[in-house]
Order: C-alpha cells, then structure tokens, then sequence
C-alpha cells in the first residue's frame, strides 16, 4: 500500500523520525562542484553572501544560485542544513580553515 507523504511521516513516532533522517541511506553524500563547496565552506565560517562573494570574486547573485543548488542537490531545507549534511556526509571538514 502507498502512503502519501504526510501519511508516512503521521505514521512515524518522533523517536522513529529522528532515527529516519539521521540514518546512513538519508545522510548520503552529495554530488557537489567545487565552487558549491566553497560556498559551503565559507557559510559554515559565518560568512554573508556579500562577504563570500567579495572574497571569492563573483557576485552576491551568483552565490546565492551556487547555494541554491547546493541545497537542491543535498535536499536540505535552509543553509544551516546544507551545512550539517555536508559536515556529516564528509563533503567538508571542521577545520576552522580560514577563506582567502
């Protein structure tokens, strides 16, 4: 029987769900372009569009459209989630590297 999405999800106890989206087949890595992960990597330092688009030399546009597709890719739902799965899924390290 299939189960609509929001069927599914009633059907899940809190505990359930959690388990669900941090499991190991959820949390897989994205195919992400280097310059994706370079956004990535600087919005984990905190850094605005404006600030990483003055430090990488592209316009505060076009990092938002790297950051769109990012979060597509890895279906996350704001830039901090794009950011865990990425830490999670290994695609970026917790370094504190500074971006030049």
């Amino acid at each position: 029987m299939a189960y609509s999405q929001r069927e599914f999800h009633s059907c899940l106890s809190v505990s359930e769900f959690r388990c669900m989206i941090n499991s190991p087949e959820i949390m897989t890595k994205p195919n992400l372009t280097r310059r994706e992960i370079e956004i990535i990597e600087a919005l984990s330092l905190g850094l605005s569009s404006d600030e990483i688009s003055a430090k990488l030399f592209i316009s505060a546009l076009t990092v938002s459209t790297h950051r769109k597709n990012a979060m597509r890719k890895a279906n996350a739902r704001s830039a901090a989630h794009l950011v865990r799965i990425c830490f999670e899924g290994g695609v970026i390290a917790n370094d504190n590297k500074v971006l030049v």
